[in-house]
């Protein structure tokens, strides 16, 4: 049985590695990945969240540059009126609690992994870590199980702020976050993560599809019937989002069996 984390204390082993160009992630060509300045300061940040343990007693802030705050600027306010139209009523619930009650989480500054995990833990019990990069889906999943999401600090580049091939703390906070500030999704994650724990390479293969189709990509029908959007990486994509509440996309009803 592969090894699995039985202790929160166990999670300072894991995240150490992360996925780049031509292992988790194909797009090559990407300018974050050219960018010999960008990946310098990516590093940087990485560090950071290398160096962090689960038992600190908070998550270190990243002090951003213009540049990052010019993308934060650009990209957040776009999202929050797409989201508003085509987004689930759940997430556009907690951005507005976010923006009330999170320290430094507005339009004009990127907010710290720190405030938002408290937030999430007072709503949920769940709590951020951070991390350098893309994780392996079994050191992801794992996560999860014990109510933990791993999420990057850095933010995409500053040329392509529309789109980046990497999660990014865009990504993770207008995203991910936000659902993870309700009991039913919060649940619903925790079982795929639970399931993780040991699981053999085709059982976390067929796992890891489970949440791209939900968590990730997932969609859902809000109390009018209309088609809204709740996986991570439509809400904080300005093409997806706009997208997925046309009649173009192919609609799949939810077939666990079809998809593992």
């Amino acid at each position: 049985m592969p090894w699995f984390p039985t202790r929160i204390e166990d999670f300072d082993f894991i995240g150490k590695r992360i996925l780049s160009e031509g292992d988790g992630i194909q797009e090559v060509d990407h300018p974050s990945f050219k960018d010999k300045e960008y990946r310098a300061r990516r590093d940087m940040i990485a560090q950071v969240a290398l160096n962090y343990r689960i038992n600190d007693p908070e998550i270190p802030s990243i002090k951003y540059n213009e540049n990052e705050l010019g993308v934060w600027r650009y990209c957040y306010p776009k999202l929050k009126a797409l989201l508003k139209t085509n987004a689930c009523e759940e997430t556009n619930q907690t951005i507005e609690d976010m923006e009330k009650n999170v320290p430094g989480f507005s339009e004009t500054e990127i907010p710290q992994l720190g405030a938002i995990s408290n937030f999430l833990e007072s709503k949920t019990g769940w709590r951020l870590k951070p991390v350098g990069g893309l994780l392996t889906q079994r050191e992801f999943l794992n996560g999860l199980a014990f109510k933990i999401f791993h999420s990057t600090q850095y933010i995409r580049h500053h040329s392509t702020p529309e789109y980046t091939p990497e999660p990014d703390i865009i990504h993770e906070l207008v995203g991910h976050a936000p659902m993870f500030a309700h009991q039913d999704f919060a649940d619903f994650s925790q079982e795929i993560g639970l399931a993780s724990l040991g699981a053999t390479e085709i059982e976390l293969k067929r796992l890891a599809a489970l949440y791209w189709f939900t968590i990730e990509f997932g969609m859902c029908l809000d109390s009018n019937g209309k088609k809204k959007a709740y996986g991570a990486g439509i809400m904080s994509s300005f093409g997806e989002l706009a997208y997925c509440v046309t009649d173009k996309p192919k609609f799949l009803p939810l077939d666990p069996y079809v998809i593992a």
